[in-house]
């Protein structure tokens, strides 16, 4: 049987003990919280999570970035790995291979270089929310997103200070080479 005192003692300990406290959010975060994510910016890290990583068949496993050319009002997708070629060739061919892959993951024929589904490439659920109204957007709203896509990619040259370098349209098959 408990004694007075263990009473007291268990009643003071509860009454002792602080409540559960709430505090408001720190300035940081009621700014992040406040602070809205663009369309832009959900759609270039959207684009960054299906690319990064990818497996290109020769080359190995690539990294990718996706910038947003302002001045030229386009993505620049660029794929990189840091192997390096013993010869131009090699190169040459290794840029080819990750403008594919980069290409294909992103729902275009290596053949044909238009889009594998009848609605348009993968980008456009890259730049779309469910919750977002897309009637302000223009008639060729993905259309614009698919033609301001520029893959690049580049390789340096083993025993050399030169790169091959390559940059190509999402849509087509033309690849553009330079030293």
């Amino acid at each position: 049987m408990k004694t007075r005192l263990e009473y007291f003692l268990i009643l003071s300990a509860l009454l002792l003990v602080p409540p559960l406290a709430y505090s408001e959010p720190g300035a940081t975060l009621k700014h992040l919280s406040n602070t809205p994510v663009t369309m832009l910016d959900w759609g270039v890290e959207k684009m960054i999570k299906r690319l990064d990583g990818l497996q290109v068949t020769g080359v190995g496993k690539i990294r990718v970035t996706v910038t947003v050319d302002r001045e030229k009002s386009r993505f620049v997708v660029y794929g990189h790995s840091f192997r390096e070629g013993d010869t131009a060739q090699e190169a040459k061919q290794w840029c080819q291979l990750t403008v594919t892959a980069i290409r294909g993951a992103l729902g275009v024929s290596a053949s044909s270089g238009k889009s594998v589904m009848p609605t348009g490439t993968i980008i456009r659920t890259f730049f779309s929310h469910n919750s977002t109204n897309d009637s302000k957007a223009s008639q060729n709203f993905y259309q614009d997103l698919e033609n301001m896509t520029l893959i690049t990619a580049s390789y340096a040259l083993t025993n050399s200070k030169q790169e091959v370098r390559c940059e190509a349209p999402l849509l087509g098959t033309d690849i553009t080479y330079s030293k």
